[in-house]
């Protein structure tokens, strides 16, 4: 899709106090083999002034919501704000030939999870598609390229040649890459930490301990875990709610067949 196609599904909704607009996942990004013309388009918006937002959708497009509507804006956005991961989906919305997902998210709460990985939910989707790489690269080689060029080249403890890349596993390397983890990762490294160990530790010593083993990955994999399951278990809960019960069974067989196509392969 371009950047116009991009913005003629944006346009429908009230864009007075969005921040950013993101697209992601495998409807914004070409994967090889299949035709991005037939996939639901995922977006996430960053408003200044969710209530505000919600006031103006609902003038201009109630039938993109559930009943759940009927709370009105304020209640709306309070779900949106304190429960799962503080973003509100609305899905299945069709404009023109197209279908499309977005997710509101105030951007205070947007930041926080980008820089602190607070719930890692959103972030999460920025860092997606996760299982079909392989496919996702060999489809979108280009935008790829300039998206992670600069970053390997900038990063001195990285070397790309001939289009491989070697990465720097020296003790040094590895305590220095953990200290530039989000400050939510850090926390839970050192609660699982102290929860084995019988002598309690502080952040410092955690990762410098970490950093001499041989399986500092799979702590690193408990952390993130930790932190995801259970905001992905309460939001999928809240967009059941959010997207109403005939959505959300649409959007869960649109998963299903997803998946089970996935394991055909």
């Amino acid at each position: 899709m371009s950047l116009k196609e991009y913005e003629d599904l944006l346009c429908v909704l009230p864009l007075s106090t969005v921040d950013y607009a993101f697209a992601y996942g495998s409807g914004a990004l070409q994967q090889k083999g299949e035709n991005k013309s037939d996939k639901m388009v995922d977006f996430i918006l960053s408003t200044s002034d969710p209530v505000r937002f919600h006031e103006e959708n609902l003038k201009m497009n109630p039938s993109h919501y559930s009943l759940f509507r009927c709370v009105g804006a304020n209640a709306l956005t309070k779900y949106q704000t304190r429960l799962g991961a503080r973003i509100y989906y609305n899905t299945h919305v069709r404009v023109g030939s197209r279908r499309m997902k977005y997710g509101v998210i105030a951007t205070d709460d947007l930041n926080r999870d980008l820089l602190d990985w607070k719930w890692l939910y959103v972030a999460g989707r920025l860092h997606k598609p996760v299982l079909d790489v392989r496919k996702i690269v060999q489809g979108s080689m280009e935008e790829l390229n300039e998206v992670y060029d600069p970053i390997l080249s900038d990063d001195p403890k990285v070397v790309v040649q001939n289009g491989n890349v070697l990465q720097d596993g020296s003790t040094a390397a590895i305590y220095h890459r953990l200290n530039l983890l989000p400050s939510t990762v850090l926390n839970a490294i050192q609660r699982n930490w102290n929860k084995r160990n019988k002598w309690q530790k502080d952040t410092e010593e955690v990762l410098f301990s970490l950093a001499h083993r041989h399986d500092v990955s799979s702590h690193l994999s408990v952390a993130i875990s930790s932190i995801v399951a259970p905001v992905a278990i309460s939001q999928s809960l809240k967009n059941t709610v959010s997207a109403g019960f005939s959505r959300s069974v649409l959007y869960g067989l649109e998963k299903l067949t997803k998946m089970v196509k996935s394991m055909a392969r």
